[in-house]
């Protein structure tokens, strides 16, 4: 268990169950008393993902995808909304720590 809340945006908790053929993440909202399904990544978020957590700016990852960088930030702004985490570096921390990435 770990307490990410310094990084997150609503006070939520995650809830994790593994079996042999899948991964389930749920959130518990402590202000709507209410569990909610984690919003799963996409294939391409997913990719945005890891090269935000090896470090390289929207301009370098837009360069590498044959994208714009405003794509890239629409798809970090997404990412974003979608961990409920504050930052870009919260996000990656919390993914690292949920197996998101």
């Amino acid at each position: 268990m770990h307490d990410v809340s310094y990084i997150k945006r609503v006070r939520t908790a995650n809830l994790v169950l593994t079996t042999p053929n899948e991964i389930k993440r749920w959130n518990f909202n402590f202000d709507k008393n209410t569990v909610e399904p984690v919003q799963p990544l996409s294939k391409q978020e997913k990719k945005i993902l890891s090269l935000l957590a090896e470090g390289k700016s929207s301009k370098e990852i837009a360069n590498e995808l044959f994208v714009s960088p405003h794509t890239i930030d629409t798809h970090r702004r997404h990412l974003l909304e979608k961990t409920n985490c504050i930052d870009t570096t919260g996000m990656i921390t919390y993914c690292k720590l949920v197996g998101l990435l």
